[in-house]
């Protein structure tokens, strides 16, 4: 599940994942650049490590990779709105299906990604607060379980869980009812400022 991380998963890794991706969920819309950003930063760190990773075989220059190339996906994404979206949806959509399908070929999470990419590329901002909202509840969705397999006692209950079939549909229902709130939680927020901007004039 967490193959393309430059270095072990563990609780600390964890909680600034579910903390960017709570942040994310509730105030993507509101913080749009660096949502995108962020979005960037993942899906071409990711891509820089795993190809370092094959070519070198070295977990210290896959760790340089991804930083290198976060640094620079994540400024191009900010700075072109556009890619910004199209590297988000990417992200989005890949850790879905790494999520959804953990013994799938190693293509398709990929081809997924893809897919969602172009798809929140192609939406632009109509519904920005939708796809953030959704990107945000993944980036919690893997924080909270890393941190829950870090944790000694149930760290062992929690991956019999997770590599179990029954796991997916209850990742699924928490993903999509916690994107869900985060996309209703920023509507109202942007329906109270348009309002209070109407109450000033």
């Amino acid at each position: 599940m967490f193959d393309l991380l430059p270095v072990p998963a563990s609780w600390p890794y964890g909680l600034a994942v579910l903390a960017a991706g709570a942040v994310l969920c509730v105030a993507g819309a509101r913080i749009m650049r660096i949502a995108l950003g962020v979005g960037g930063f993942a899906v071409t760190g990711a891509v820089t490590a795993a190809v370092t990773a094959l070519v070198t075989e070295s977990p210290l220059w896959a760790l340089v990779a991804f930083v290198v190339g976060g640094v620079v996906g994540g400024g191009l994404a900010v700075w072109l709105i556009v890619p910004g979206l199209f590297l988000l949806g990417a992200f989005c959509g890949y850790r879905a299906a790494d999520l959804a399908l953990p013994d799938a070929l190693l293509v398709v999470p990929w081809v997924v990604a893809f897919i969602t990419g172009m798809l929140f590329a192609l939406m632009k901002e109509r519904l920005l607060a939708a796809t953030t909202a959704a990107a945000g509840a993944l980036l919690v969705t893997d924080g909270l379980l890393v941190v829950l397999l870090d944790v000694p006692g149930i760290s062992g209950t929690v991956s019999g869980f997770v590599e179990g079939p029954g796991s997916i549909p209850v990742v699924a229902v928490f993903w999509a009812a916690l994107a869900i709130a985060g996309a209703i939680v920023q509507q109202r927020w942007e329906r109270g400022r348009k309002r209070s901007g109407k109450d000033d004039r």
